[in-house]
């Protein structure tokens, strides 16, 4: 909300000066088009009309001044309305001491408070404070015995109509004007978000390749013998085992084998050399264990399904996979009667 006011201020005092500007030349321009004509009609009234027609211009110019120094909402549209009083005041003051037309002043009060409303984005209330002077303008001209053509009260009457509407006008343009700068803000914060978005997703993007590059690379080096060995080495490490191996499915023996080892003694190299497991065994193996985790002792070992079991008379199967598929089996092993790793 806060967001939005400021917003709000901000454009109003922007558009404010702008309009001012338009408006005092084409309120001087209509007035110095009125001059002509008043000159060959009323040539008497032409000193009156040139004193005028400077403070005029002066009022003019000093709200163009001075709304170049304000920054506030409320600033604004303060000094907007009284250029528009004083205006009023000094075209009154014409007709009622030249005097003039109540049908001509009435004419130009509603030139000046339609253009009030069509100019200033000053919303209902200030238009109506503009509608009630010049009403209250017209109302003083017809009390100071200023003529008219016609029936006297037909146009006030006009200048009350049509400054009626000008409060409606006012409202339903400041209503839109609020309405699209809204949407206008949205559309910015939206903008923003995406920007930061795109902007964390570019400071990611080496960050996701490297990790990409990363498991690439892993997934490229999964049958090479020194990642597999560092493997093996990592599990002795961490479950404090005697030997570990790695078995990888053998599509051509249609047997999981031996392919990295550590901590194995000759003896047990030259057995891991010839040690096949069919799927069935490995199955069974890691079928029986809870997270395909197994301790086997002696009795249980490879061997006793007509495989070697290579070293230990106790061992840990841990299946490998890639997804759902077991690709490789990673053994650990002891050589001491009983397992240090707790199942439990």
């Amino acid at each position: 909300m806060q967001t939005f006011d400021r917003a709000y201020s901000i454009e109003t005092v922007r558009l404010t000066r702008e309009r001012m500007r338009y408006g005092a030349a084409v309120f001087l321009g209509a007035y110095g088009a009125a001059w002509i004509f008043e000159s060959t009609s009323n040539p008497s009234r032409m000193g009156l009309y040139a004193k005028l027609y400077a403070l005029e211009a002066l009022v003019c110019l000093l709200s163009v001044y001075v709304l170049g120094r304000t920054e506030t909402r409320r600033g604004a549209v303060a000094v907007a309305l009284s250029t528009f009083a004083a205006l009023a005041v000094l075209t009154t003051a014409y007709h009622v001491v030249a005097p003039g037309e109540i049908e001509v002043l009435t004419m130009a009060l509603t030139f000046c408070i339609v253009g009030s409303m069509v100019l200033f984005p000053w919303g209902a209330t200030a238009q109506t404070v503009a509608a009630f002077i010049g009403a209250s303008l017209c109302g003083f001209a017809l009390w100071q015995g200023v003529p008219a053509r016609t029936l006297p009260g037909l146009g006030p009457a006009a200048l009350g109509f049509a400054s009626f509407l000008t409060i409606f006008g006012a409202r339903f343009l400041d209503r839109y004007r609020s309405d699209l700068l809204r949407r206008e803000i949205q559309l910015e914060e939206v903008s923003r978000a995406r920007a930061d978005a795109d902007e964390a997703r570019r400071a990611e993007a080496p960050v996701q390749a490297a990790l990409a590059r990363v498991g690439e690379e892993l997934i490229a080096y999964l049958d090479r013998p020194l990642l597999l060995n560092r493997l093996c080495e990592v599990t002795a490490e961490v479950v404090g085992c005697d030997l570990s191996h790695t078995l990888l499915w053998n599509p051509e023996r249609q047997a999981y084998r031996p392919v990295a080892e550590f901590g194995a003694t000759a003896d047990e190299h030259e057995l891991l050399r010839v040690l096949e497991i069919p799927p069935a065994v490995a199955e069974r193996l890691l079928q029986s264990f809870v997270d395909d985790v197994a301790a086997l002792d002696g009795a249980q070992s490879i061997g006793s399904d007509g495989a070697a079991a290579a070293g230990g008379v106790a061992q840990v199967y841990i299946a490998l996979r890639r997804g759902v598929e077991v690709v490789g089996i990673q053994v650990a092993a002891w050589r001491k009667q009983s397992s240090p790793l707790s199942l439990e």
